[in-house]
């Protein structure tokens, strides 16, 4: 499985993350944020599916703006997959004919268009070659972790979230995990910030990471760019080898 985290729109540093997005063996994705910033056209016409975490703002934002850059050239539907309450969202307040077209209530000249798919937490979703398995975590609105597996393997997204359970026991119970990427937003200095606005910090992503049970490679991303020196710097000091700052653009094969 590959995985990517998708350059976030820093301008002057490409580490910064101000939209998030991650792109999985070409054509599925995870969260829109950065998609058509980060993607050439033909990559993105190349994305069949794609799940949104949440309705916050740098999750969603790409979304738009990618359906119009390639609607005219879809030649196959493109899945949006999602809770319930973020596609509420979704069509109330941005897909609603005043902020922008609703592209699920036209098809183009091949007969495609958007669709909306809700997703249940705790439901697989088949994709390919691929299960994706969503489960509630702990946010400021509804907001889901996502467990995506192949026949040999299995990684788990967190989403934006504070401390939560029951994403780190599924994950804790399948033995063919072998890798997380866990939000880390602000620094140790503001992680009573991060708790009350459901997000992490080092070392409140440490204590998340103690939950899986396993020595497995864990991604931190979702770094606020006006915090990103002083999280680094946290997160080096917790001198654990298995804690990695995710880089954007870089493929990690998992």
């Amino acid at each position: 499985m590959k995985i990517q985290l998708l350059p976030g729109g820093g301008a002057n540093n490409p580490k910064e993350q101000y939209l998030t997005s991650f792109l999985i063996n070409d054509e599925l994705a995870v969260d829109a944020g950065a998609l058509p910033l980060a993607l050439s056209r033909a990559r993105q016409l190349a994305i069949r599916h794609i799940f949104i975490t949440h309705a916050h703002l740098d999750h969603m934002a790409g979304l738009p703006l990618m359906l119009d850059n390639i609607f005219t050239e879809m030649s196959q539907t493109i899945l949006v997959y999602a809770i319930k309450e973020t596609i509420d969202a979704l069509h109330q307040h941005i897909f609603n004919n005043v902020i922008w077209p609703d592209f699920t209530s036209f098809k183009n000249s091949n007969d495609v268009n958007l669709q909306f798919q809700i997703v249940t937490p705790g439901q697989p979703i088949k994709v390919n070659d691929l299960e994706i398995i969503a489960i509630p975590v702990s946010h400021t609105v509804p907001t889901i972790g996502l467990v995506i597996k192949n026949q040999e393997k299995a990684i788990v997204i967190s989403g934006d979230t504070g401390s939560t359970e029951e994403l780190w026991l599924k994950a804790r119970n399948l033995d063919e995990l072998t890798a997380a990427f866990i939000e880390c937003s602000y620094p140790n200095r503001l992680s009573d910030l991060a708790s009350k606005y459901g997000h992490l910090s080092p070392q409140l992503l440490f204590a998340e990471y103690q939950k899986i049970g396993k020595n497995i490679p864990t991604f931190a991303y979702h770094i606020k760019p006006a915090y990103l020196e002083e999280i680094i710097t946290d997160l080096q000091a917790l001198e654990n080898k298995h804690i990695i700052i995710a880089e954007p653009g870089q493929d990690y094969e998992v």
